[in-house]
């Protein structure tokens, strides 16, 4: 069976011309995927990958030379990459990034990111934001990422922001930097895959959470109905029952996914809906993004 998941390369890109990348994968116990992968893959275990995707990087004729990264968690990976991307030359650019976690033992490359720190103080400077009671990691802020601590250590005005981590940063995050009025290309988020809790968001409809739908699939030649778990993503219903849909970032915004939807109801998160306005009007959807809130016919194309 084939799954895929999207995962942000941790390595430079002048590693990529010696054919080597590097991925940060957590683990999560009750992950579809990450336990398989901590379990069972060793050196020597082949995985196919597609190209980089995606809109998470730094433009110079789009974006201004001083980045400010917001990173929270394993979010941290892609601004690795620009950290060393910044030091061997390849970016031109001065990184300021402020990290939030909620325990000291959940930070990701410490040692690295303050090697760095030490050795080019005029191009990476870092700042640890912890969210726990009980601090003792010096010279760190303590809370959240607030509009208060992205103005003590960033020059706004000349400055473009990339934002990584769980959708609950992302949630407060846009909030603190809205109270900046920058303009819409001055942030730039990384599509960091499917929601992780979809009942979190108020809007979904908590009287379908315990239930389970029928959805009717045409794909080529075949036809299959297959169970759905209303909190669960109708890509995750199609991988479950084997059927190979296709699927690249798994967070709405690529389109590769898209799908008719001839009946039926899905809850679209309004932050992960990157549908076209004709995809809208013709009930194309994205099953990344997706939740059954009614049993579903469907027709899914094939992995060209």
């Amino acid at each position: 069976v084939r799954i895929t998941r999207p995962y942000s390369i941790a390595s430079p890109p002048k590693d990529a011309l010696k054919g080597f990348y590097e991925l940060t994968i957590r683990k999560e116990e009750n992950g579809f995927l990450t336990k398989f992968i901590w379990d069972t893959w060793k050196v020597g275990t082949k995985v196919e990958s597609s190209g980089p995707e995606g809109f998470f990087y730094f433009d110079r004729l789009r974006d201004l030379n001083q980045i400010v990264g917001i990173a929270g968690g394993s979010g941290i990976t892609p601004f690795r990459s620009m950290a060393k991307a910044i030091i061997d030359g390849t970016l031109n650019a001065k990184l300021t990034l402020l990290y939030g976690s909620s325990e000291e033992d959940d930070i990701i490359f410490y040692d690295e990111f303050k090697e760095l720190e030490k050795n080019y103080p005029d191009k990476i400077k870092v700042v640890h934001v912890l969210s726990c009671d009980v601090v003792t990691l010096e010279g760190c802020e303590k809370g959240l990422i607030t509009k208060e601590i992205i103005e003590k250590y960033c020059d706004v005005s000349s400055s473009t922001f990339f934002i990584c981590g769980p959708q609950v940063m992302y949630d407060f995050v846009d909030k603190e930097l809205k109270k900046f009025n920058l303009p819409v290309k001055r942030i730039r988020r990384e599509a960091f895959g499917e929601v992780k809790d979809i009942l979190t968001h108020t809007d979904f409809p908590k009287e379908v959470a315990e239930k389970i739908f029928k959805v009717k699939i045409y794909i080529g030649d075949l036809t299959k109905e297959i169970p759905a778990i209303a909190t669960e993503s109708v890509l995750v219903a199609l991988e479950r029952a084997n059927l190979n849909p296709p699927s690249k970032c798994r967070s709405g915004e690529c389109g590769f996914c898209r799908t008719l939807l001839i009946d039926g109801k899905v809850y679209i998160n309004p932050v992960s809906d990157w549908r076209r306005g004709a995809d809208k009007k013709y009930n194309y959807f994205h099953p990344c993004s997706s939740y059954p809130i009614t049993d579903l016919e469907i027709v899914i194309p094939r992995d060209g």
